[in-house]
């Protein structure tokens, strides 16, 4: 199962989901998908297209291999994503952890971390936007069997933050 079609199965089975971010947005597929098949969801996204060392070899994304790429990048699915759903988008480019201070606690129906795979960075990820979920909300997050950092790493970090999380087509999710 695609990682937008969990979402919206999980926005559908909870219906009072309107509010999200997606944390990695990257081409925006997800982004679009899921505010093409939801019309009252609002929706931020969170991506900082920032280029350092080894992100080539880490993301394996050749042709991304400098800064003014990845802006090139950032402006088109911005630009897309605006243009098609207006005021329903808000984008925030930064860091995870730094545009999560930038979103109220408690005012987000679902969060989709989807950003960096290594666990420092999940569990960073997931401190931060764990506050921003109401009660009811969802974190849901995508390669649960990475082994970016060593094994299991994205696993690893989700369970050091959840006990009672679920795993759905290497997909996870918690329930606040």
């Amino acid at each position: 199962m695609k990682r937008w079609k969990l979402i919206s199965h999980l926005i559908k089975e909870r219906l009072k989901l309107k509010r999200g971010a997606e944390i990695g947005v990257w081409k925006g597929e997800t982004s679009e998908y899921l505010l093409s098949h939801h019309k009252k969801l609002k929706l931020t996204c969170v991506d900082p297209y920032e280029f350092y060392v080894h992100y080539d070899t880490y993301h394996n994304l050749g042709q991304y291999n400098a800064q003014e790429k990845l802006d090139n990048l950032c402006a088109a699915v911005r630009n897309r994503l605006k243009k098609k759903f207006g005021e329903r988008v808000r984008w925030i480019r930064k860091r995870s952890v730094e545009a999560a201070k930038d979103v109220d606690d408690g005012s987000l129906d679902f969060a989709f971390l989807d950003g960096n795979w290594g666990f420092k960075f999940v569990l960073a990820d997931i401190l931060a936007w764990e506050p921003k979920i109401r009660k009811g909300g969802i974190i849901i997050g995508h390669r649960i069997n990475s082994n970016k950092d060593g094994k299991d790493c994205v696993k690893r970090a989700v369970e050091s933050a959840f006990k009672d999380y679920e795993i759905t087509d290497g997909r996870w999710y918690w329930i606040k």
